[in-house]
């Protein structure tokens, strides 16, 4: 089985969202302006739930808040993580495709 039937039976899902923020091996063109865009909409995410806590500034709101900035940040680290080790992702995919190979081969020996 080649890669393009190992995208499109098990990693479809996996695919999909990984083009969307520019993760994905194989998307020179466009992952800049992806990878731009998940940043800025993050960053401003954060800068609005800080800005309620200091305009409204109770403990409530405090606390309310505070997962939604630590959700965001901790996502900040993962996507960045992600951009960090490209290079080992898309050697991934080649590893993946030829252990399955090897898989499928004693399957069919086996049977």
């Amino acid at each position: 089985m080649n890669r393009v039937a190992i995208e499109k039976r098990f990693l479809k899902i996996t695919k999909i969202f990984a083009i969307l923020s520019g993760i994905w091996p194989g998307q020179n063109k466009i992952k800049f302006l992806l990878w731009a865009m998940v940043h800025i909409t993050m960053v401003s995410s954060v800068i609005v739930q800080v800005a309620r806590i200091i305009h409204i500034g109770t403990l409530e709101v405090i606390l309310e808040q505070s997962s939604f900035i630590g959700a965001i940040i901790l996502m900040i680290i993962k996507h960045g993580n992600y951009i960090l080790n490209a290079k080992k992702v898309r050697k991934f995919l080649p590893i993946m495709t030829r252990y399955f190979d090897l898989h499928t081969n004693l399957i069919n020996i086996i049977a």
